[in-house]
């Protein structure tokens, strides 16, 4: 159904509230039986209970089908108004202004084409899910046609739209998180009591999206160093698994960078520990985060060490990395908390993974030993685990 591309937002405060009903027909609602409710607190617990985010999703759409029977479906997701949701008190989220995107993020997908992949963003202008966003009410479509001309003429301009659909908005506190859309092959297979079912569902998907954002919030906390913002060493050693794991598996090689400062105990003991904290996040700001690529893992492991984690790179290509950084800090201007530029340096180690039985510690080993020899021959430079 719904489709997604780049990010602007238009901002409009004027729409009418939350409210939700079926727009394909008269009848509106559907009373709900016993048998209903039933099957809608089913499928409330195949998701309520799971706090990742990455596995939410495919439960969600799970549990949509559980009450629906839909074959197609998409869970399209306003992440930046879930990330807002996850962290405004809720007497807040009611006055904050009805944002509505034209880009929105695919949690999940069950029986699309193969080019609507999860994880990506799709554009929503134009779709009948853009519609349900700004008017913030459930859409059912039985066949190609409609009974209101703006969703019709919507239609008409998506020539994957299945025969039988529902659109349902995703809304908690005034705001819509995102879109759940369920479609079939066959007209007439979505009914109005399939769209009941999904609305009775859809506050607790709601919930849950914010549930899931908010504890992702809190364990990005326990691995995040608050001076820096970076991966604490909590942090570093979980992700550096995950990534040699992950290199094992699809045999394509990473990088470790360790990185230890020059000369920062003369910045504590002549300036002061404050000011060496100012220098540690300044550096680690601008010379170490603003030097790696987006899909780097840059991390604070000690007082003044660092390392960085390079998924799908090559020596040569993690030693252009590691200079950048290097000579990043020797021109870190760090003249602006009142220390003289280039009085901090940096020696660096760089390790290559996977290696024949290689672990995380021993990787950690090499890539530290390689620091070490960096900074036995004369600091400031960079060397190689297995040249030294």
């Amino acid at each position: 159904m719904g489709a997604v591309t780049a990010g602007r937002v238009d901002t409009g405060s004027g729409l009418p509230g939350p409210s939700v009903r079926d727009v394909s027909s008269r009848a509106g609602r559907v009373p709900m039986s016993q048998a209903d409710l039933s099957a809608i607190m089913r499928a409330a617990r195949m998701m309520v209970r799971e706090c990742v985010p990455s596995r939410l999703h495919p439960k969600i759409l799970r549990a949509a089908a559980s009450v629906s029977g839909a074959t197609r479906l998409t869970l399209l997701l306003n992440l930046p108004a879930i990330e807002a949701a996850g962290r405004t008190p809720e007497r807040v989220r009611e006055s904050l202004p009805h944002r509505i995107p034209t880009v929105l993020f695919v949690g999940a997908r069950i029986g699309l084409p193969v080019r609507v992949r999860r994880g990506s963003t799709v554009s929503v202008a134009g779709t009948v899910a853009e519609w349900v966003l700004r008017n913030r009410r459930v859409v059912r479509i039985d066949g190609p046609d409609h009974p209101v001309p703006e969703i019709a003429a919507r239609l008409g301009r998506n020539p994957d739209a299945p025969e039988s659909a529902l659109c349902v908005p995703l809304a908690q506190d005034g705001q819509v998180l995102g879109v759940l859309c369920a479609g079939h092959h066959l007209a007439g297979s979505l009914s109005p009591r399939h769209g009941s079912r999904l609305m009775g569902l859809a506050p607790m998907i709601a919930t849950s999206l914010v549930n899931a954002q908010r504890f992702a919030m809190l364990a990005g906390q326990s691995v995040s160093d608050p001076l820096t913002g970076l991966f604490n060493r909590g942090g570093f050693d979980q992700r550096l698994r995950e990534e040699l794991e992950r290199s094992v598996r699809s045999h394509v090689s990473g990088a470790l960078i360790m990185l230890d400062l020059d000369h920062f105990k003369q910045v504590n003991d002549t300036y002061g520990h404050l000011t060496g904290d100012a220098v540690i996040r300044l550096i680690a700001t601008k010379a170490i985060k603003g030097q790696t690529r987006s899909y780097d893992v840059p991390c604070r492991v000690g007082g003044d060490e660092f390392a960085v984690i390079l998924p799908h790179t090559s020596l040569a290509d993690a030693l252009t990395v590691a200079d950048r950084i290097r000579r990043a800090v020797m021109n870190a201007p760090t003249d602006a908390v009142g220390v003289p530029v280039g009085l901090v340096g940096a020696s660096l180690g760089v390790a290559v993974f996977p290696a024949g039985g290689l672990t995380a510690d021993d990787l950690v080993a090499r890539a530290d030993q390689a620091m070490y020899c960096a900074k036995h021959l004369g600091r400031n430079r960079i060397q190689v685990a297995g040249a030294v």
